[in-house]
Formats: structure tokens, sequence, C-alpha cells
């Protein structure tokens, strides 16, 4: 018979998460975390889908994409008025 290798430490099968997904953030809090970051002034990357298929994604700035938060009167979503 043959014998076992000896390994200096057990290596993970990879079968668990190895973060609780409680502490995991979302999507949904990085997209409101940045949005937030821009109604403050600041100007953050963010990425965004482009119609070519070399490059699906792009990384540009808030300000480019949103506009330039500042001198706004009314950032809240939804609101018509």
């Amino acid at each position: 018979m043959a014998t076992k290798k000896k390994r200096a430490h057990k290596v993970s099968k990879g079968e668990r998460r190895s973060v609780a997904t409680s502490v995991v953030r979302s999507f949904v809090d990085r997209q409101l975390d940045l949005l937030s970051a821009w109604k403050k002034g600041q100007n953050p990357w963010l990425t965004v889908e482009t119609p070519e298929k070399n490059r699906p994604f792009v990384r540009v700035r808030a300000n480019k994409h949103w506009g330039d938060s500042r001198g706004r009167t009314n950032l809240t979503a939804g609101n018509d008025e």
C-alpha cells in the first residue's frame, strides 16, 4: 500500500463562505454611499456600463456622469416639483 503524503497544513475545499453574508456589502449599499458622497460635494469614481463590446464597463467621475452637485437645491430622488 502507498503511504499518505505528509502536509504542513490543511488545504480548504472552498465549500463554505469565509465571511458572513450579513457583513458583505451589497451593490445597493455601495451605490447609496456613492450618491451620498456626491450630494456632499465630493466627486467619487463610478463604474458605468458602455455599449462597446470590448469595454463593457468603464470608470468615470460622478460629476461627469451625474453632473455637478453644487448649487442644486433639490437632490432627493422622486420629487418632480
